[in-house]
């Protein structure tokens, strides 16, 4: 049996979506399974049944950062396993991370759920906040780890150019 996976944003009022209204907006994942496997020859195929769950605006926070560093874990070890590959993909992800242009990154994380307003509406939630925090840390740590490593390099081929 296969599945496939849809994502709906949603608001706990159900009204329009700002792009940055993070700590308001739910996520609705829609798991189908099918009775044949995917993909297929076929034009429809039946679903077997359909499961919906919704998540939470810190947890669909927690969800995207880890699948960021999971990404940057995967570049950095195909770039570390092969020094001559091309390190335009580990670039263009680290300066995406660190400069989020598309709906802000980290700092829009820590303006929607690190202020004193959402731990006070939400006190379930500080164990989620307390391991956000965790892994946005781990993402500042894996980046400036590779640009240092980056800088450190150029500084290092420079020097042995010219004879530093």
């Amino acid at each position: 049996k296969q599945w496939y996976q849809r994502r709906v944003a949603i608001t706990a009022g159900g009204g329009k979506i700002k792009d940055d209204d993070f700590a308001n907006t739910w996520l609705e994942k829609t798991k189908f399974i099918t009775v044949e496997p995917l993909p297929n020859k076929l034009r429809l195929v039946e679903i077997a049944r359909q499961e919906v769950t919704e998540l939470s605006p810190i947890n669909t926070a927690i969800e995207a950062m880890e699948k960021k560093n999971r990404e940057l874990r995967i570049l950095i070890d195909g770039y570390k396993a092969q020094r001559e590959t091309n390190a335009n993909p580990l670039t263009m992800a680290l300066n995406g991370t660190i400069d989020a242009v598309v709906q802000g990154g980290i700092k829009k994380y820590e303006e929607a759920f690190f202020c004193k307003e959402y731990g006070e509406k939400n006190p379930a939630d500080a164990e989620n906040i307390m391991y956000l925090k965790r892994i946005i840390i781990d993402q500042v740590r894996k980046c400036f780890l590779i640009l240092f490593c980056k800088h450190f390099l150029t500084i290092h081929l420079v020097c042995v150019i010219y004879g530093c």
